[in-house]
C-alpha cells in the first residue's frame, strides 16, 4: 500500500495512485492505465492440449467517482508479447485480491450488477 494516502475514503486521484503503486512490491502482475481503466496484467504459461500456451490475464477496474464505487471485468486470452516475463505461481486471486484490498482500504465498493439494481438489492 502506498504511504502517500491514509486509510479511509480516498478521492479518485488517491485511489488511482494507490492502485498504480501496486507495481512496486514484487507481485505476479503489473498495473497499467488505459484511459479511464486501470488494469492489472499478468502473463503466465498454461499447459494446453498441444503443449505450453502463453496466456494473458487482465483485471480491469473502472472507478465511478460520483459514488465511490467501481466496476470490473476480466479478460483471459491466449498469447503474450514476445518479451514477456511470465508470472510464477499464477492464480486469478493472486491478481484480483490485492487490487480489491486496495479498493476496500480506500473506501470504494463494487457497484452492483444492473440486474441486482433493477430487480432488488443494492
Amino acid at each position: 500500500m502506498s504511504e502517500a494516502v491514509s486509510s479511509g475514503s480516498w478521492d479518485p486521484y488517491e485511489m488511482r495512485a494507490a492502485l498504480l503503486a501496486l507495481n512496486h512490491g514484487g507481485r505476479i502482475f503489473h498495473m497499467e492505465e488505459r484511459g479511464d481503466v486501470i488494469v492489472a496484467v499478468a502473463h503466465y504459461s498454461d499447459p494446453g492440449a498441444i503443449g505450453i500456451e502463453l496466456r494473458t490475464f487482465e483485471y480491469c477496474v473502472t472507478l465511478l467517482p460520483e459514488s465511490r464505487q467501481f466496476t470490473h471485468h476480466t479478460v483471459d486470452r491466449l498469447g503474450a508479447p514476445a518479451d514477456t516475463v511470465l508470472s510464477r505461481g499464477f492464480s486469478m486471486t493472486g491478481v484480483t485480491h490485492p487490487v480489491d484490498a486496495v479498493l476496500a482500504e480506500g473506501g470504494w465498493s463494487k457497484r452492483a450488477s444492473w440486474v441486482r439494481r433493477v430487480f432488488g438489492g443494492r
